[in-house]
Formats: C-alpha cells, sequence, structure tokens
C-alpha cells in the first residue's frame, strides 16, 4: 500500500474513532445511574443471521454497554471481521480501497416495561467499518422495534437503511427463545427472515439453536445454526440486479455449521 493510500485510511479510521468517542461523551451524563456491563468473545465464526462476517474463520468481539434506571440504554459493539478478496481495478490490478477488518457499532435504546411479563423498546445501532466492502463504504444505520416476554422470548423487527452502500434497503425479522434448565445451563433457539434480494440479490432464512453454560464471569456458547436462499433476482422474473461492482459478491450463506463462542464479562 502507498504511503499516501495508508495515510488515507488512518485518517477515516481516526474519523469514525472521533464518531465513537463522541457517542460515548453524549451518553457520559446518565452513567451515574447506570448499570455497566462489558464483556469479550472469542469465537471460531462470527455469524451473523445468515452469512459469516469472518469467512468463517476466528474473530474477537467486543460489548460496552450502559443501563439506566429510566429504561434508556447505550453502548458499543466491535469485532474483527473478514469478507473476501480485495476489489480489483481492471487495468492495473491493483487492490482499490482498503478492505474493512473491524466491525464498530455504537448504539442506543429504549425499553418500556408494561409489567412483569411485557416489555417493549426501540434501538438504533450505526454500522462502522474500518475499511471498504467490496471496493466501497458501507457504513448504514439499523432500526430495531423489541417486544420481550418474560425475558424468555424476544421478537424483533428492524430496517437497515442503505445496506452495506448498496442503496438497497433491508428488512429482517427474528425471534429468539431461551430457557434457564439450571443456574448454570441456559438453552436456546431461535429463527428469521431477512429480505435482502435487492442488497444482495437474494432474500434468506435462518435458524439456530444451542446452549450456554455459565461459570462466574464466563460462558461457554455451543450453537447449530442455518440457512436458505430465497427468491435469486436475475433475468427470467425480469428483473436484474447489479452489484455495486464487478468482484462484489453475496457473502457464503451459513450451511449446517457448529458455532462455539467463549466469553468474560461483568
Amino acid at each position: 500500500m502507498s504511503t499516501q493510500a495508508k495515510f488515507s485510511f488512518l485518517s477515516n479510521l481516526a474519523k469514525k474513532q472521533n464518531i465513537i468517542l463522541l457517542s460515548f461523551i453524549l451518553i457520559s451524563p446518565t452513567c451515574a445511574n447506570a448499570d455497566v456491563h462489558a464483556s469479550i468473545t472469542g469465537t471460531n465464526n462470527n455469524v451473523d443471521r445468515w452469512f459469516s462476517k469472518s469467512h468463517s474463520e476466528w474473530a474477537i468481539k467486543a460489548d460496552v454497554d450502559y443501563e439506566h434506571s429510566s429504561g434508556f440504554y447505550a453502548g458499543s459493539k466491535i469485532g474483527t471481521i473478514k469478507f473476501v478478496r480485495s476489489i480489483e481495478d481492471d487495468e492495473t490490478r491493483m487492490p482499490v480501497g482498503q478492505p474493512a477488518a473491524v466491525e464498530i457499532t455504537p448504539y442506543v435504546g429504549y425499553t418500556y416495561t408494561f409489567n412483569n411479563d411485557w416489555k417493549l423498546g426501540t434501538e438504533v445501532n450505526r454500522y462502522i467499518y474500518t475499511g471498504d466492502i467490496c471496493g466501497h463504504p458501507a457504513d448504514y444505520n439499523e432500526y430495531y422495534l423489541i417486544a420481550h416476554y418474560q425475558d424468555l422470548v424476544t421478537a424483533k423487527a428492524s430496517l437497515a437503511n442503505d445496506f452495506w452502500g448498496t442503496n438497497h434497503n433491508v428488512f429482517n425479522y427474528e425471534t429468539i427463545a431461551r430457557y434457564p434448565v439450571t443456574d448454570y445451563i441456559d438453552v436456546s433457539g431461535g429463527g428469521g427472515y431477512s429480505a435482502t434480494r435487492g442488497a444482495v440479490g437474494s432474500d434468506h432464512a435462518f435458524w439456530n439453536a444451542g446452549f450456554t453454560y455459565f461459570y462466574k464471569i464466563v460462558s461457554l456458547d455451543f450453537r447449530y445454526m442455518d440457512a436458505t436462499k430465497f427468491s435469486v433476482i436475475g433475468p427470467n422474473n425480469g428483473e436484474m440486479f447489479m452489484l455495486p461492482n464487478k468482484d462484489a459478491y453475496e457473502p457464503p450463506v451459513v450451511d449446517s455449521t457448529f458455532v462455539f463462542s467463549v466469553s468474560a464479562g461483568i
């Protein structure tokens, strides 16, 4: 990478880190009455819904969260990611842009408690990448509506605006259920549907099942994950989908994958 390219990448990263710092400054006045939680996780596959963000390789994730007694909460997630090869220019065959290696996700939300059984909430996430995806900037926002029942069942609906910079919106629907078998073991699972056809060429259904073992500040999670692709766009149905670049891609769909994660948190 040339000196100019390195300077441009570091400058871009610094600007995005300033955004994260600003988000923490904005929420800092509420911290005195808030519960603070933090965790770090190592996993053999950074799976999100129907695809792998780490190209089915090991990844590290961390999360810091502030929960206020009023129901407001905020925080940030960070994780290592790996997408496919760098985009190359036709003439020079040189990489265009710097492939993203880290995903940073500041978020803010509010949960309203109706009674001992039901909670409703809303949340906004900002996905920030330290480089490019498919050779172009890919930062985007996602807006959630969330319903909780007895901390056992959670239903989510979300809108990802300008998903990965493709100029397409993505709707996601997901339900998650958990049950504490003992004080140390939870069984859990869930499934959902991502209407990603406009953004990456097809929609996806996904599901998972597994269990989590807790011991003091450490937890171990063992999970089976699977996904299915639907509604591929093509000339046969009268609509041709164009990816942002000829080397852009649809991430490989998770297929009968076992995911193991170990976390430590407070």
